[in-house]
């Protein structure tokens, strides 16, 4: 598994939130593409928790 520094997870969690926002994706609508529960998306976007490599790949790899 990689590990991602803080620096990278924020600017990789900011990134892909924006990147969201502006295709208008709700959160249940990045789970069903990305297969990454709504609930763990929350609380990546929130910053409640630090991600999962895997975590932050499937919704990057969703989006194109």
């Amino acid at each position: 598994m990689k590990e991602l520094s803080k620096e990278k997870i924020e600017a990789a969690v900011a990134t892909l939130q924006s990147v969201a926002d502006a295709r208008k994706l709700s959160q249940s609508q990045l789970e069903d593409l990305s297969k990454v529960n709504q609930s763990t998306i929350s609380k990546i976007f929130s910053r409640a928790i630090d991600p999962s490599y895997d975590n932050l790949k499937n919704p990057y790899q969703a989006l194109g």
